[in-house]
This record gives C-alpha cells, sequence and structure tokens, in this order.
C-alpha cells in the first residue's frame, strides 16, 4: 500500500514537471523598419501559431511574450507588405518591411 501510494506521488510530480517544461515562455523582442531604416509605429507582431500579438512602440521596437514552440512571427503594418519571420533559436529579430505597391497610404 505504501508503495503504491509513493510510486503514484513519484509519477504525478514527473507529469507536473515535463508539463511545466513543455509550457516555457520566451521573449522576442527587435525592431520593425521600412527599407530606409525608419521605425515603423504600430506594427502588429503576432505569433503564427499561438495568435498572442502587439504593435511595435513609436521608434518601431517591440518585445513580445511567446509559447517556447512557437517558431514564426507574422508582421503586418498599413502600407507595407506583410511578412512572416523565422525565429527559431532567436531572441532577436530586425525585420525590414517594403512598401505595398497597391496601397493608397504611399
Amino acid at each position: 500500500m505504501q508503495l503504491t501510494r509513493t510510486l503514484l506521488i513519484t509519477c504525478l510530480l514527473t507529469c507536473c514537471f515535463f508539463a511545466t517544461l513543455l509550457a516555457q515562455d520566451r521573449i522576442i523582442t527587435g525592431r520593425i523598419t521600412n527599407v530606409a531604416g525608419v521605425g515603423i509605429a504600430g506594427a502588429t507582431v503576432q505569433g503564427k501559431v499561438s495568435n498572442v500579438s502587439l504593435a511595435s512602440n513609436g521608434t518601431g521596437n517591440f518585445s513580445i511574450t511567446i509559447p517556447a514552440s512557437e517558431n514564426a512571427l507574422a508582421i503586418s503594418s498599413v502600407g507595407f507588405l506583410s511578412k512572416t519571420v523565422d525565429i527559431t533559436g532567436k531572441s532577436s529579430v530586425d525585420i525590414f518591411l517594403t512598401d505595398d505597391p497597391k496601397s493608397i497610404f504611399n
């Protein structure tokens, strides 16, 4: 009886430990600029799988907390072509958006 209880508790604690490891988040920082190097304020930064999103600040900088399993960010802004950026193994990215030739804002 005591051995069974000990094994059950050990199994539960092991499962909780591994579940915690798998649920880790990570922070990706970066800057979004146009081709001239000017920061793009208000650009949307979104995890491709998790759909966690935020907007870049007034100088194009961002810091987003996403699940560790996330491997790409979708970047978009009015007047620019959207872009998907691979973030596998990265903690910081610099992103350049190209003007959208079909946009009325250019």
